[in-house]
């Protein structure tokens, strides 16, 4: 499929809707532009929101540390606990 577009001010450019319509694009989505061989391609990038409160979470590091909790369960080598029971086991770590 080949669509045109023209370039307005301030270098903004419409998507044709049938391009919309095809790559199920809407209003806010973000589109990755890359350039080679005298070629402009665009293409949809998924992004995720994260508050900022909650970057820590994604940090090499504990994404690596949440993989292995993940596999530690999947061996059966993590203990599981109820609400109940985690309240005791943080009463008891706070007491020593």
């Amino acid at each position: 499929m080949s669509v045109t577009s023209k370039i307005k001010q301030k270098g903004q450019l419409t998507v044709p809707k049938e391009i919309m319509e095809q790559f199920n694009l809407s209003v806010g989505d973000v589109l990755e532009f890359s350039v080679g061989e005298g070629e402009i391609k665009l293409r949809p990038v998924k992004v995720m929101a994260i508050p900022k409160d909650e970057v820590w979470g994604w940090q090499p590091e504990v994404m690596s540390a949440m993989k292995e909790t993940d596999q530690l369960y999947a061996e059966g080598k993590l203990k599981l606990y109820t609400e109940e029971q985690l309240a005791d086991l943080f009463a008891d770590l706070d007491a020593d």
